[in-house]
């Protein structure tokens, strides 16, 4: 739980007040008095508990002063925190470069839309912008001239998250002992593995319309297994051997031809071509996004280097 002191307002309390909680909390085990006046009480959670297992409600069903307990709203209890989920980050090691990945998309739960603050290493605040949040997802932006962090003389550096701060307040990342154990969401490594051979820097961005959809649309991911190369088979995982992710999941040329005849020209643009790069013959599909513009999706420009677009293409 991100917030450990609560509150409980009332009237004639004091240390040796007994409280009784909904779902149940017990004093000395779960919780301590840590100073109370006869209208306020604050609470301490201990270490390795939490004001409840799920997120929901605590009621505060009765309080006892010493004249014997007294029932809350005649029994029902009061509400005396709205308790939510621990936040997650789920853990990566996608490779980003140090400076020229532009845009990380942290994935996991528990984010707040109205706010909601990373704290990583070893990336400064200073390096980059909150893009956009969501339920499950915060994009973070490297900021002009900044980087995610300095790897020396390292050929790669894990680059992880040490807390989150939501609605809810600050969230540590720390072990049943409480003990750190922040979470890995990306593996730096320096510029030049994202160059190639004639020394050009690839992109890697999120332009692309169908960017951070969770699947890799812009031809830079390989992928194993499958028909070869072809477009998708009924029964087909959508793998070929030795090619890379081309199709889009929603408008994908190898997914539906009513949707070609609705959307005509549209449909087509940046994806259905005819003896595109070689790549499945006379059928050829261009990839639906430009290549480096779904960067996240494809885990950055490190799958995929060297060579031109036509040698890529063809695996």
């Amino acid at each position: 739980p991100a917030i450990r002191h609560l509150e409980i307002h009332g009237t004639s309390l004091s240390m040796n007040a007994d409280l009784e909680f909904f779902p149940p909390l017990s004093k000395g085990t779960d919780y301590k008095v840590l100073r109370a006046t006869s209208d306020v009480m604050v609470l301490g959670l201990l270490a390795g508990k939490m004001w409840r297992q799920t997120a929901g409600p605590l009621n505060l069903m009765s309080i006892d002063t010493g004249k014997g307990p007294v029932e809350m709203a005649h029994g029902t209890g009061i509400v005396v925190a709205d308790v939510a989920a621990n936040p997650t980050v789920a853990t990566s090691t996608a490779r980003i470069t140090a400076s020229t990945t532009r845009r990380l998309s942290i994935y996991g739960t528990g984010f707040s839309i109205d706010g909601t603050e990373l704290t990583l290493e070893p990336t400064s605040r200073s390096a980059y912008d909150v893009e956009a949040v969501y339920e499950n997802e915060v994009v973070l932006r490297l900021r002009e001239g900044k980087s995610w962090g300095t790897l020396g003389g390292a050929e790669s550096l894990p680059l992880v998250v040490t807390k989150i701060d939501t609605a809810a307040g600050e969230y540590i990342f720390q072990d049943a002992r409480g003990k750190p154990a922040p979470t890995t969401v990306a593996l730096l490594v320096p510029d030049s593995a994202a160059t190639t051979a004639s020394g050009d820097v690839m992109r890697c961005d999120d332009t692309c319309m169908w960017a951070n959809d969770g699947v890799c649309d812009d031809g830079s991911k390989k992928r194993a297994g499958g028909n070869g190369g072809g477009p998708r088979d009924e029964g087909d995982d959508g793998f070929d051997g030795a090619g890379a992710w081309w199709e889009d999941d929603d408008l994908g040329g190898w997914y539906s031809d009513e949707l070609a005849e609705e959307m005509g020209d549209e449909y087509d643009y940046g994806y259905d071509y005819d003896d595109a790069y070689g790549y499945y013959g006379d059928d050829a599909a261009m990839p639906a996004c430009v290549k480096g513009t779904d960067c996240t999706d494809c885990g950055g420009p490190l799958e995929y280097l060297g060579g031109d677009d036509d040698e890529a293409a063809n695996g």
